[in-house]
């Protein structure tokens, strides 16, 4: 019995092939004569992710014509799918349980093990908290321990999660790998005299891990209605992008974990409606392939970078401790994109980096001069970032890149609001 089970053994492992082995005769089938073969065969080499890479690596060099442009197609998708992955790995995660224990401690080791700022504002001396929290992300463990408590509530902002004495209200949300769409509420406005109809607003944000948040977000309604009108978008799907520029002087802020979204729909509600109901989906958009344009080095003593294409200009730098403000004028033949959604990171001798955080741009500076035919300026106004630097930090270098591939991530909901 016992020799039987060796042997059986011994030819599960003789017929294992090696992953390397594997990819090196998929990549054979690439110069097949059948054209369903090489497909398969590309396909399967995808799936095969980092183990393939190697091989396929050694290959690209000797490889040409069509065989070369499906290796290199196959690196490029192995190389994208690990940056999703990556993207969509769990973000820090809490484990606590506590019974009774002062409110204070309990909400300073959530920030601890969630990696973000917890602030405790005006609670009661004595208020004592209670959590079984067992590997869950912070925005979860802190829903958690309001809603078990009954008369604390939490606010998010850009860079930190604030708890308030209030009465707990529960807030759908929704998730997907590391990042909760939670939606507020909707705000109801009576237009007309007398009232003919009511606008709604939807207060929603998106919670994500810092340094994961979306360079954009979009909420998509792909349906709303109320209970009286039927289906108000029936025409099809409601866009609404994230507000920027909101504020002339954006307040300091640290690392992002929270992104804020306020929309009014364009279409009315019934004064008769009791209740509306939306359902979409948040669009995250997030950069995944940049390409670097231009580099400034010392930027803190306002130098110029440019290419054949591109040109940065800083125009101004103001650092108070390891906090930087910056603002340059960017002249980019290519377009370049709006600000928010181009990259700018300072890097250090060290090789140390930090990315930017676009604040506004200011509109009130002189326009750019006229430029050669055929090109434009990819903005007429200033554009100010905010860097928050790590201790020993010391800026050597800007380096200005464009986003040439974005990832969309989406997270589906579906709510009801009445309404009176």
């Amino acid at each position: 019995m016992h020799r039987l089970v060796v042997i059986g053994l011994g030819l599960l492992l003789a017929g294992a092939q090696d992953p390397a082995e594997k990819a090196r005769a998929l990549i054979e089938k690439l110069s097949s004569d059948e054209i369903a073969e090489r497909e398969t065969a590309q396909t399967d080499l995808v799936k095969l992710g980092a183990s393939a890479v190697p091989a396929l690596r050694d290959r690209l060099g000797r490889a040409e014509g069509e065989v070369k442009t499906r290796i290199q197609a196959i690196l490029d998708r192995i190389e994208r799918n690990e940056k999703i992955a990556n993207l969509l790995a769990p973000g820090p995660l809490v484990t606590l349980s506590a019974k009774d224990r002062p409110a204070a401690e309990v909400l300073a080791e959530i920030g601890k093990q969630g990696k973000v700022v917890v602030e405790c504002r005006d609670l009661p001396a004595g208020t004592l908290v209670s959590i079984d929290a067992k590997g869950v992300p912070p925005a979860a463990a802190i829903d958690d321990l309001c809603r078990a408590h009954g008369k604390l509530m939490y606010s998010w902002s850009p860079d930190r999660v604030v708890i308030l004495s209030a009465p707990y209200r529960r807030v759908p949300c929704f998730d997907r790998g590391p990042f909760r769409l939670v939606m507020d509420g909707m705000t109801v406005i009576l237009q007309g005299k007398p009232p003919t109809h009511a606008d709604v607003t939807l207060t929603s944000g998106i919670i994500g891990p810092a340094g994961r948040i979306p360079m954009s977000v979009t909420l998509v309604i792909e349906r709303f209605a109320d209970d009286k009108s039927g289906d108000l978008a029936a025409a099809g799907a409601l866009e609404i992008p994230r507000r920027t520029n909101e504020h002339a002087l954006p307040e300091p802020k640290g690392p992002e974990v929270f992104r804020f979204l306020h929309s009014t729909f364009p279409k009315p509600v019934s004064l008769e409606a009791s209740r509306v109901t939306v359902r979409g989906y948040a669009s995250l958009k997030f950069p995944i392939g940049l390409k670097r344009r231009v580099t400034v080095a010392a930027p803190a003593a306002g130098s110029t970078g440019t290419t054949d294409d591109t040109t940065l200009e800083i125009r101004a730098w103001d650092r108070i401790g390891q906090r930087v403000r910056a603002s340059w004028r960017r002249i980019d033949k290519q377009g370049g994109g709006a600000a928010e959604s181009c990259v700018f990171v300072l890097e250090d001798a060290k090789g140390g980096a930090v990315e930017g955080a676009f604040l506004y741009a200011d509109p009130s500076r002189r326009p750019l001069p006229r430029m050669a035919r055929g090109t434009k300026p990819a903005t007429i106004a200033d554009e100010i970032f905010e860097f928050v630097l790590p201790e020993g930090f010391e800026p050597a270098a800007l380096v200005y890149s464009s986003v040439e591939v974005v990832e969309e991530v989406r997270i589906p909901f579906e709510i009801q609001e009445a309404l009176r």
